[in-house]
């Protein structure tokens, strides 16, 4: 086998081992490493535009959530999504959130680290926050908007008390794939 090949070995050829055997050269292992460790840290900009990327997928008739039969996700909830994101992701070096459709036309967004999570919903109903420990206790007590309430004094209160949590819980981050 040539220099820089790599061998595979059937998994009943494997020694001591039930699944498949890969032989990996030095550079493969080193590229490998460097993947999963990114140079520097992750900028608010970063994790913004990410986000903004994602949530751009779902929006459509031919977004992610067609497939699945749900509604698309509709271009006000879209808007306003990232506007409570550009509140709730405040400085650089917080965790990277994971965006999905619901099946009404909304989106959620989490952030799952080290068990705590942060799971913000907007759809047409209102918004969802709901911020808890890896235990069950809640950081808050969970909150709905409805975006006929006027409470926005509250509403303020409460995504300041989210970005505060997503920055504890983001401290916990041991590795993070690189946000492009």
């Amino acid at each position: 086998m040539g220099e820089g090949m790599t061998a595979t070995l059937p998994w009943h050829d494997a020694p001591h081992v039930s699944e498949p055997y890969i032989r990996q050269d030095a550079e493969t292992r080193r590229w490998a490493a460097k993947a999963w460790q990114p140079e520097g840290s992750v900028t608010r900009e970063q994790l913004l535009t990410f986000a903004q990327n994602r949530i751009a997928e779902l929006t459509g008739p031919d977004g992610l959530a067609a497939p699945l039969g749900w509604e698309p996700v509709h271009n006000a909830i879209a808007s306003f999504t990232m506007s409570v994101l550009a509140v709730l992701v405040s400085r650089d070096d917080v965790a990277t959130p994971q965006v999905g459709p619901t099946p009404e036309g909304g989106i959620n967004v989490e952030w799952l680290v080290s068990g705590d999570s942060l799971s913000v919903t907007a759809d047409l109903d209102g918004l969802s926050i709901v911020a808890q420990f890896e235990s069950g206790d809640n950081f808050f007590q969970p909150y709905f908007w409805d975006y006929s309430d006027g409470e926005i004094a509250n509403l303020k209160r409460v995504l300041t008390s989210a970005a505060r949590f997503l920055e504890k819980i983001s401290t916990g981050i041991q590795q993070r794939l690189p946000v492009r």
